[in-house]
């Protein structure tokens, strides 16, 4: 167990019982104080070797000149950082979460499009999207099947993407796998709609 481990684990067991008196409506009379320890305070400069005291469940005192009271159980925390009650504080973790403003476009509006046949009241992947699916397809069944060929039939939007901008992909996937990889046209596809054949 490492030395961080070990604090959080002892400061938990030390907090739960001040947190179960408190939510009884009971009090304790229990006292401890973390020293040496690295602070970084919500408010005011970094406290690089001070002492946090924790009376009856609540911080008392925190500080680099703050003496330990008499009778409080003493936990030496050389080496080790306390932070005000968050983890990881200089992380941006939560902030989109909270101001919940869009950085940029969703997931669905990159790989999908309005669909036709509903009006655009519903949406379909792209030709393109279809492009990657095909060829994570292959790159699936080469490895569990290893078949000597593969035929790819889809739409024609997606065979047209194939052999002209998905092209150079569809090429190191062949040269990546060792095999040709053939195309067909099925005219009663629609463009999300494909078949993977081994030959």
């Amino acid at each position: 167990m490492t030395k961080k481990a070990f604090l959080a684990a002892v400061l938990i067991v030390l907090m739960a019982p001040f947190a179960s008196a408190q939510a009884s409506g009971g009090a304790t009379d229990k006292t401890v104080a973390i020293t040496n320890a690295r602070i970084i305070p919500v408010v005011g400069a970094e406290i690089a070797k001070g002492t946090i005291v924790i009376r009856n469940g609540l911080i008392a005192a925190v500080g680099a000149d703050v003496a330990v009271p008499a009778g409080a159980e003493v936990f030496d925390a050389a080496g080790l950082t306390a932070y005000p009650g968050m983890i990881d504080g200089y992380s941006s973790l939560g902030l989109v979460e909270i101001t919940r403003k869009r950085t940029r476009e969703s997931l669905e509006h990159v790989l999908c499009e309005p669909c036709p046949a509903c009006k655009g009241r519903g949406v379909m992947k792209t030709p393109q999207t279809v492009c990657y699916e095909i060829f994570r397809e292959i790159l699936r069944e080469a490895r569990q099947f290893g078949s000597d060929k593969y035929l790819v039939i889809a739409s024609q939007m997606v065979i047209d993407l194939l052999l002209d901008e998905e092209s150079t992909g569809l090429l190191n996937l062949q040269e990546f796998i060792g095999k040709p990889v053939h195309l067909q046209v099925d005219g009663l596809y629609n463009q999300e709609q494909f078949d993977v054949v081994l030959m």
